[in-house]
């Protein structure tokens, strides 16, 4: 067997070694007698310590209420887009009924002001 080199800076190459060489090490073997049997359980380290168990339905609890208090914060802001878009919405059919109405009430003015000529002409 021939002794390489180590250069500093550069690679070391081992012949017969590759990437795939060095995945295929770094997998867990599996033994053959276990091989085909049904998937290992983790046992839950919380159950048996009462302590931890209250602790962790505690944190549950929380997580619950957060995520229950976006969902309500989510729907208020929905709502308050809608209130807007139909706010603005609401705006638009107004301002031309209100345009209508002005130019009713300019109009009325304007007959106002005829009739009232009319009757300082029929005086004099």
């Amino acid at each position: 067997m021939e002794i390489t080199k180590i250069m500093m800076g550069k690679s070391i190459k081992i012949p017969g070694v590759t990437k795939l060489t060095w995945f295929l090490k770094s997998l867990p073997r599996i033994p053959a007698a276990d091989k085909g049997k049904e998937v290992l359980v983790e046992k839950d380290p919380v159950k048996g310590n009462p302590a931890e168990e209250h602790y962790s339905l505690i944190c549950a609890d929380i997580d619950f209420l957060v995520d229950l208090r976006a969902k309500v914060i989510d729907q208020r802001v929905e709502m308050a887009q809608r209130r807007i878009v139909h706010t603005v919405l609401d705006a638009d059919a107004n301002r031309a009924l209100f345009a209508r109405q002005d130019a009713a009430e300019r109009d009325r003015e304007r007959r106002r002001r005829e009739a009232r000529a009319l009757k300082r002409r029929r005086r004099d």
